[in-house]
């Protein structure tokens, strides 16, 4: 069976491209009176320098118009939902997903039903399906997705890492500890989600200097999984990096009160997501420049 990162092997050439998402991309900007429209998005996005936009299918057009690559995220409990999500990716065009898988508390027959169609479904629709390092899903404990992945060598991730660096409570035992259990995870990453976390801060604003060591660790361990990547990557391959700040909406923001009754983000999280596009480029030159 082709892995998923292999079908992606075909699609563009050996490098790092930066998307960006749409669900970053809500409640912005931050102190207009209104929010961007979809064609504002994408205008801001273009701007920017962004190579593509991950969102809904019904984007796929806008997207393509506004001369961007197109990818979807999703949801996935049942292995029927896997299927019907890359049949949807399919009929739409979108070069890869990258989804949430189950709720957390599958057995693990449940999770090997699940990978195995996740496996399945991307094969038969030509399509790679690529599971988040999430919360309130399958792959949340760091223990079971090892466990999985050596039952499923195949499967390939969507790489959040501030789901485990907030859940696990890094500071606690030590990042050095983590980043060492962490490394089969990070030899597998075909896509990165960019969020930097604190031991109890799900998105922290990255230009303060109080969460310094925080983004160094991330910054580390994004160079790692960069580098086994390039290790893998023949010619043809890509790796996409998605800069995904949540809105406040989403409860990831961090706001404060503000006059009116309303509250307001604290940082300027388009310009944090367009800062994490540049570390991302940044540290991947640095990889690819290093000696083999």
């Amino acid at each position: 069976m082709e892995s998923s990162n292999r079908m992606h092997a075909r699609l563009c050439g050996r490098r790092l491209l930066v998307y960006a998402n749409e669900w970053a991309m809500r409640e912005l900007p931050r102190d207009a009176q209104r929010w961007w429209s979809r064609e504002e998005i994408l205008n801001e996005v273009v701007r920017a320098g962004f190579e593509g936009m991950q969102a809904p299918p019904d984007w796929a057009d806008a997207v393509r118009g506004a001369g961007l690559r197109f990818c979807v995220y999703g949801r996935a409990n049942t292995p029927e939902e896997v299927r019907q999500m890359a049949a949807s990716a399919r009929d739409c065009g979108a070069e890869f997903v990258t989804f949430h898988l189950g709720w957390g508390d599958e057995s693990d027959a449940q999770m090997d039903a699940l990978a195995a169609a996740t496996l399945d479904a991307s094969e038969k629709y030509s399509v790679p399906l690529w599971p988040e390092t999430h919360r309130a899903t399958c792959l949340q404990d760091v223990w079971r997705t090892l466990r999985l992945l050596e039952r499923f060598s195949a499967l390939r991730l969507n790489l959040d890492l501030s789901h485990y660096y907030c859940s696990h409570e890094v500071a606690n035992r030590g990042f050095e500890s983590h980043a060492a259990l962490w490394q089969p995870i990070l030899q597998r990453v075909a896509c990165f989600h960019g969020r930097v976390a604190s031991s109890h801060i799900m998105q922290i604003p990255i230009t303060d200097p109080t969460y310094r060591s925080d983004l160094a660790n991330f910054q580390q361990l994004w160079k790692q999984a960069m580098t086994y990547w390039l290790k893998q990557a023949s010619a043809g391959d890509m790796v996409v990096f998605i800069p995904e700040l949540g809105p406040p909406s989403s409860g990831y923001a961090l706001t404060a009160a503000a006059p009116g009754g309303k509250r307001m983000e604290l940082t300027d999280r388009w310009s944090e997501m367009q800062m994490i596009a540049r570390m991302a480029r940044e540290l991947f030159a640095q990889c690819a420049a290093a000696p083999s």
